[in-house]
């Protein structure tokens, strides 16, 4: 599986495999009752360690950040932020919070990522919930092929995909932007402010 061609890939990382995975497995029978309660154990954990360090203070006069090499700030500090320093290391945690050894490291590892990733995971699931609302959007494939102004390009894609949804026919790569706002005008996507395109009217 080659997540690299995926549309939403920083979802399907290996670290977060469990949160994404376990209770579907468990649903299908994949795992077991005493494998699915080991997972939930895991997962409490999980959360345990984001609030442990979305919590924790370090204070600006701290010796840790002559330690680290950073210059001293001059507010307080808590460890999220610093966690948040590219500089800032898994064994570097490890040395300065001998306490988070508590939590195993495929653990750390997954809510380290959760917490550098959060801006660019916050906005991808932003277009994913884009994509679902058009995806319920249908359309007739033989109607918008036919509009007026679409690029010629952008027409035969129409007419070879056959897109049955407003978010299928987003995704057809020959379809440029001047291409979707054809479809929307004719379609009259009502904008509703704040949240993008509304329904057919």
């Amino acid at each position: 599986m080659m997540t690299s061609l995926a549309e939403f890939r920083l979802f399907l990382r290996l670290d977060n495999s469990l949160a994404r995975l376990g209770q579907t497995g468990y649903e299908l029978g994949l795992n077991p009752p005493e494998r699915w309660q080991h997972l939930q154990q895991l997962l409490t954990t999980a959360s345990a360690l984001q609030e442990y360090v979305a919590t924790l203070k370090i204070k600006s006069e701290d010796s840790v950040w002559q330690r680290l090499g950073l210059p001293r700030p001059e507010r307080g500090y808590r460890l999220k932020e610093l966690i948040l320093r590219p500089q800032v290391m898994d064994y570097t945690l490890i040395r300065e919070f001998p306490e988070l050894q508590k939590f195993v490291q495929p653990i750390r590892e997954y809510i380290w990522s959760e917490m550098k990733l959060a801006g660019y995971l916050e906005r991808q699931q932003s277009e994913r919930d884009e994509i679902s609302r058009l995806n319920k959007i249908r359309i007739d494939p033989d109607l918008v092929s036919s509009f007026d102004g679409l690029s010629e390009l952008g027409r035969q894609a129409l007419r070879r995909i056959r897109p049955f949804s407003l978010g299928q026919a987003f995704r057809i790569p020959e379809l440029n932007q001047a291409d979707q706002a054809i479809l929307l005008l004719k379609l009259k996507i009502q904008e509703e402010p704040g949240a993008g395109y509304g329904a057919i009217v």
